[in-house]
């Protein structure tokens, strides 16, 4: 029943995807495409469109075909297909690139309901907690931000580009004031308590981001926000909301 449910909530999303596309020919980043690898005359292979990449001069389409494999070819041999080829179920819920983040909210929120329908009553709170701390996450939200090394903090507005491998946690602009995201978890080090002189009750709202190269210790305003905030980067991290072409 829950598998059902699943690939019922997938299908609809998808169906929703393909109604805000135009019509126009243009290829998307993870949309199906109809491919050969001779001449347009011939096409007839479905493939899903992995990435765009430039190689000299040359525009170079990466697509993964049926048997898994990956092929690189031109624009000539591609064109848009109107429906999906994955079978129902197959990955992660995925949502266009473009969708701002109260359109992502709002489609995980109707995601969710549908996901936890014939659901135990105690899997539909905890898979709506994480659906819910990860549309937090995507909102984003201001937090404390310790300069480890100096007692010193800041007040930083914190959300999350991306999502899944591709997932980045911002705090302002500049590479200097953003990573790729990898995990978050409970309360840092005690060092960063004795350095920046946190009383028991402010360490115990502490928790800490690792990043590719860096770790952050960070703030929330109260203990339910402490946890959300480690639910929802680790739900995104996870996979849980999932964005075409994310950075």
């Amino acid at each position: 029943v829950y598998q059902a449910t699943v690939n019922t909530a997938r299908e609809e999303v998808r169906r929703e995807e393909q109604r805000r596309e135009s019509a126009d020919g243009h290829l998307a980043i993870g949309k199906p495409v109809e491919y050969t690898a001779n001449d347009r005359a011939a096409m007839g292979t479905r493939a899903v469109l992995q990435s765009i990449m430039t190689e000299g001069s040359n525009t170079i389409y990466i697509i993964t075909l049926p048997d898994g494999s990956e092929v690189k070819t031109v624009r000539a041999r591609l064109r848009p297909l109107s429906t999906p080829h994955r079978a129902i179920g197959d990955g992660p819920v995925v949502l266009s690139r473009h969708e701002s983040a109260e359109e992502m909210v709002s489609i995980n929120r109707q995601l969710s309901l549908r996901l936890t329908k014939g659901m135990a009553g105690e899997k539909q709170q905890e898979l709506q907690a994480k659906i819910n701390a990860a549309s937090m996450v995507v909102r984003g939200g201001t937090l404390i931000k310790f300069v480890l090394g100096r007692r010193m903090r800041h007040e930083r507005f914190f959300k999350v580009e991306g999502t899944g491998g591709a997932a980045k946690l911002t705090w302002g602009k500049g590479s200097d004031k953003m990573g790729k995201l990898l995990k978050a978890s409970g309360s840092p080090a005690g060092s960063v308590r004795k350095e920046q002189r946190l009383s028991e009750e402010e360490f115990s709202l502490c928790f800490q981001v690792v990043l590719d190269g860096k770790v952050l210790a960070l703030m929330a305003a109260g203990h339910r926000e402490k946890l959300m905030w480690i639910d929802g980067l680790n739900a995104v991290v996870a996979g849980l909301l999932q964005q075409k072409g994310a950075m």
